[in-house]
């Protein structure tokens, strides 16, 4: 069985809400784990790109935060989050996820 079998990644969303972006991973052994987060936001303001990357050692069965980065979205903006994983230095993984936005103003 591959070692990145059982990786589960997320976003927080509690974290969401504040609209920062805040991923996890868990695995179910302890292992190391390159990543690469971005997170692009384009809207009328322009075009915003925020790059994160490091090496986390994860605890079993346990959240692992790979950092966190605030985004200031609004309704009308297009925001993605990409996130690339490699386990154990095997082959990468690429997660995508819709950024948070604002909920000011809205009904």
């Amino acid at each position: 069985m591959p070692v990145d079998a059982d990786l589960q990644v997320w976003l927080d969303q509690a974290a969401a809400r504040g609209q920062v972006v805040a991923p996890y991973v868990r695995t179910a052994l302890p292992v190391d784990v390159d990543f690469q987060l971005r997170v692009i936001r384009e809207g009328q303001g322009g075009r915003a790109e925020t790059r994160q990357q490091g090496l986390v050692r994860t605890v079993a069965g346990n959240a692992t935060a790979l950092g966190t980065v605030s985004v200031n979205a609004g309704p009308a903006d297009r925001c993605d989050v990409e996130l690339r994983v490699r386990v154990a230095g095997r082959n990468e993984k690429v997660y995508r996820f819709d950024c948070p936005v604002s909920k000011v103003g809205q009904s």
